[in-house]
């Protein structure tokens, strides 16, 4: 039996809350290592095994955001717990989307340390025990035999054997940062960086150009959903493939390789005015179409399968089949949400239900509600406004009211909540309260948010 203790790196740059913090963890029987910024974060990574981490938000140099997501978008599997001021803890919420355990708030409840640490430790013992490759599940886009997945697969072989760049078009959940990915990897990269760049995450576009394209040296720069990117957005992005270019035009071998990811409703914005033509004609090198998985209908048994069979085999779910009468239900969705969609509602079926197969029952009982806001309900919120004449920070407040009030009101615990939504517990707990929608929430999820742990 192994009863070697678990390590836990402290990475803040206040001596004193780094010292607290790590007397306090030693006297849980923990083995600590403290570092003082990103880059000796970095390093102690690199050089040693931990199984979590706690990492300030606000530090010096580099911030944590940024290391955050530098470690997540290279599939990185220790548990990270943000540690932020009072002031910043939207931020703390906000970085739970990027893939953050939890945080805690400055200072540190020794009680709600405890439980934390404890948490993540589990959650990293369930992963470690259960753990299937990330790069494998990267391919769940990409399972499948019909003809438009085919087609994509072939595609997806001609790009990796180029080093153009790629403008990578499809809907909301396609898999268009996945196939990205795959490309990257297929073309010999992987041990190479893959930036990822993301107009929401403003805090990444704060360092240079120039670091930006030293990091991806000899790999390459992924720039997420860049339809979003307003005029001083799409501006910074022209500056980076100016330099990329002329890095090229001087035979840097080095220069990273672009990949831009967006939708069809780019066409409609150019023609508006509102994306500049010119940098989407310097992002139309080569051009890779995602298909929706409404073209790809008759890949639903083997997705199914495949889904049911990894979320039994991470721990995440318990195995159920699915019947034929079920998987003949699923086809006939219209599955706006593409993969994702089916991933969530494949998660809300096998939990809301003690069966042994699931029949198409169970499968319509959830599909029944889950199409029920539709695009005009949004229109008109519950005041009588309309939501699309609002100004955008109070449309915005009034559809994400709407949307968490519309699955607390359908769910028994804030697990299945966060299945459904892909939000963070704590996220989801803190946006009810800002929203002023805790009323709407059950006493059971009122109960399991407040302890911290669903019912």
């Amino acid at each position: 039996m192994n009863t070697k203790p678990p390590h836990i790196l402290v990475v803040d740059d206040e001596p004193d809350i780094r010292q607290l913090i790590g007397e306090i963890l030693t006297d849980f029987d923990y083995v600590v290592t403290e570092v003082h910024d990103a880059a000796a974060a970095r390093t102690a990574v690199r050089l040693q095994e931990f199984d979590a981490i706690l990492l300030d938000i606000w530090m010096p140099g580099e911030d944590g955001i940024t290391l955050l997501k530098e470690w997540y978008d290279s599939d990185f599997e220790i548990p990270v717990i943000m540690l932020s001021a009072h002031g910043s803890i939207e931020t703390a919420v906000e970085a739970t989307r990027y893939g953050a355990f939890d945080y805690l708030e400055k200072p540190v409840s020794i009680g709600r340390l405890d439980i934390t640490v404890r948490n993540a430790l589990s959650s990293r013992e369930v992963s470690t025990k259960h753990s299937i490759s990330r790069k494998s599940d990267t391919q769940v886009d990409l399972v499948g035999s019909s003809p438009a997945i085919a087609t994509l697969r072939g595609e997806i072989n001609r790009l990796s054997l180029a080093r153009s760049d790629v403008f990578v078009i499809g809907e909301v959940g396609s898999g268009r940062t996945t196939v990205s990915r795959m490309i990257h990897q297929e073309r010999g990269s992987d041990r190479n960086s893959l930036i990822v760049l993301d107009w929401q995450t403003k805090e990444i576009w704060q360092r240079s150009i120039s670091d930006a394209i030293e990091e991806a040296k000899h790999g390459s720069i992924l720039i997420r959903d860049i339809h979003t990117y307003d005029r001083y957005g799409q501006n910074q992005v022209l500056g980076l493939l100016n330099e990329i270019i002329e890095r090229r035009v001087k035979d840097d071998d080095g220069a990273p390789a672009i990949f831009a990811t967006t939708t069809e409703s780019i066409y409609q914005l150019i023609k508006e005015g509102r994306f500049r033509p010119e940098l989407f004609h310097r992002l139309n090198e080569s051009v890779i179409r995602i298909p929706s998985l409404r073209d790809r209908l008759q890949d639903i048994p083997e997705l199914v399968g495949y889904l049911v069979d990894k979320f039994s085999r991470s721990g995440e779910l318990p195995y159920k089949p699915i019947s034929t009468a079920a998987l003949n239900c699923l086809r006939n969705h219209t599955w706006n949400g593409n993969i994702e969609e089916l991933k969530n509602v494949l998660r809300k079926v096998i939990q809301g239900t003690s069966v042994e197969t699931i029949s198409d029952e169970e499968v319509r009982t959830v599909l029944e509600t889950w199409d029920e806001p539709a695009i005009e309900s949004l229109e008109t919120t519950e005041d009588g406004s309309q939501l699309f004449g609002l100004p955008f920070r109070e449309a915005k407040d009034n559809f994400e009211r709407e949307y968490l009030r519309y699955h607390l009101q359908r769910s028994k615990s804030l697990t299945e909540v966060a299945a459904a939504t892909g939000l963070h517990r704590a996220s989801i707990f803190r946006k009810t309260r800002d929203l002023g929608i805790e009323e709407t929430v059950s006493s059971q999820v009122k109960v399991a948010t407040e302890d911290g742990v669903d019912s």
